[in-house]
């Protein structure tokens, strides 16, 4: 990422889910401060609670949030683009910070790649966690 690009996203409401991680701030409550939240919808009289998008920001996916859900770092990979690889004890995860590409594969003995689990585009580490999940990695 270059330093001109933001390490921040403003998300949009279908990116809402129970658990989603972002930072919210309301200049009136606490002067305009980030504060970190998860998301957890709730009833306001007859309706669920929609929050103000323009007050909430996420943060791209990168290594701090990538080695926090038990991947360690192993090495840069270059081919097309910057890359870096992370590997857990049974699957291996390579990262494209330009395009918030992600692979997830297994590992086989002598650190071979096996079967890939997932190829797709992913902007923050709830949604990481979502696609961890659903290819059973983690629960």
């Amino acid at each position: 990422m270059n330093k001109k690009e933001s390490k921040y996203y403003t998300p949009i409401l279908e990116e809402l889910h129970v658990g989603f991680e972002f930072e919210s701030t309301n200049k009136s409550v606490n002067d305009g401060v980030w504060i970190k939240c998860e998301f957890q919808p709730f009833v306001k009289g007859e309706e669920y609670y929609t929050p103000d998008i323009t007050t909430l920001r996420v943060k791209y996916l990168d290594r701090e949030d990538i080695e926090s859900l038990g991947f360690t770092f192993k090495e840069w990979w270059i081919r097309e683009e910057h890359g870096s690889i992370y590997i857990n004890n049974m699957y291996g995860l390579t990262f494209f910070n330009g395009t918030k590409t992600i692979s997830i594969w297994e590992r086989l003995q002598g650190d071979s790649d096996g079967e890939t689990y997932f190829k797709g585009t992913i902007k923050n580490k709830s949604e990481l966690k979502r696609v961890l999940k659903m290819i059973g990695v983690c629960s």
